[in-house]
């Protein structure tokens, strides 16, 4: 019988800690919350999570925080965030781990946008994290851009094993038929809640790349149910269709994890780390990264410029209105009736140069003639 442990709800984080000094709430998932602490003993900042202080602390929600303690410290990897400690107190358990400077994978995609050089590396990254733990019979089940974060250096670490599950053991916590994870990016067995291998991880790992790479969500439905269904019988659009420029090797690979039969996805991560790596290295991905950043600095500089352009069009200045129409290609990444506008005055400066030249042309006849007319001094 699962019970709640008694304990009043706190609106802020405690002082400290066990022996740790808390500084500040870095953030709040569904179960857990993880704040900044000071470390006095060894003096270097960690990141604590522990159940969130709103939620009643039952047993199974103890006992799924502690594995997470324990899936994330039986190995070391440098795309797994570490584990350091593990306090138990009155108010629950409360995980010490290693402090990644950075933001997560989300909020990088959301600010910044990630060309597809740097999308096709860090799924690299995160796949040599996931080999190492399905290596040691672990998997995640909660793959995910938010419990991915992104260093200034740009390396990856996996957070959150809370959901992590032996593979070789029958695990208690979670039931057939009951779902655990993140819809949006489940597997389709997963969804089912049926039991889950490593390709599942496989499967969330290439839904995080397709939408690095497209820049939306895979799915969408209007609540959990409806985005299930859509797990569980739709297919996305092919990446080749959405990104022609893409390599075919590249969408190849991600059609194959996406597979809604998991017998028909590759088969481990090590494999999918590999061929991420070989694409990574490939003069295709290559040249789009170089590609990427030069239209991204263009398009910043075109979204300054557009306006002046399109006046310098209207009052007929032929050397600004040659050299912005040679730039319209990359004026297309801007919003389309900005550049629909543009065009319209492109086209009106032309016709306006066609009139002035026939009207100069017609104007020059008389003049040719009655010059010939005149009599030739001899």
């Amino acid at each position: 019988m699962d019970h709640p442990i008694a304990q009043a709800p706190r609106k802020t984080p405690p002082p400290s800690i066990g022996p740790y000094q808390v500084r500040r709430r870095l953030a709040a998932g569904g179960m857990g919350e993880v704040v900044l602490a000071w470390d006095a003993r060894l003096r270097r900042p960690v990141a604590i999570k522990r159940i969130r202080s709103d939620l009643p602390l039952t047993d199974e929600r103890r006992r799924r925080f502690r594995r997470e303690a324990q899936a994330a410290a039986h190995f070391a990897h440098p795309a797994i965030v570490g584990v350091h400690d593990i306090v138990e107190d009155a108010a629950g358990d409360a995980i010490v781990m290693e402090y990644v400077e950075g933001h997560s994978l989300a909020a990088a995609q959301r600010r910044d946008g990630i060309d597809v050089a740097t999308a096709v590396d860090f799924a690299r990254q995160i796949a040599e994290g996931l080999a190492a733990a399905h290596d040691r019979g672990l998997v995640h089940r909660d793959l995910k851009a938010e419990n991915v974060m992104v260093t200034p250096e740009g390396h990856c670490k996996i957070l959150d094993f809370g959901l992590a599950k032996p593979l070789r053991e029958l695990d208690s916590l979670t039931r057939e038929g009951t779902v655990l994870g993140t819809v949006r990016t489940m597997a389709p067995e997963q969804a089912k809640g049926t039991d889950v291998d490593a390709r599942a991880d496989l499967y969330a790992l290439c839904v995080l790349l397709y939408e690095l790479l497209t820049r939306r969500p895979i799915f969408r439905g209007a609540n959990a149910q409806e985005t299930a269904l859509q797990v569980l019988t739709r297919r996305p659009p092919p990446l080749r269709a959405v990104r022609p420029e893409l390599p075919l090797r590249l969408c190849r690979l991600v059609d194959g994890l996406l597979e809604k039969d998991r017998d028909a996805r590759p088969p481990n991560a090590g494999l999918v780390a590999a061929e991420l790596q070989a694409l990574a290295d490939s003069p295709e991905i290559l040249g789009l990264g170089a590609a990427e950043d030069a239209d991204d600095r263009l398009a910043a500089s075109d979204a300054q410029t557009l306006p002046h352009a399109a006046r310098a069009l209207e009052t007929g200045n032929g050397r600004q209105a040659f050299g912005f129409s040679a730039g319209l290609r990359r004026a297309a990444r801007l919003r389309p009736a900005l550049l629909a506008v543009v065009l319209l005055a492109v086209l009106g400066w032309a016709a306006q140069q066609t009139v002035i030249a026939a009207t100069r042309s017609t104007e020059a006849l008389p003049s040719s003639s009655a010059e010939s007319s005149l009599p030739r001094t001899p």
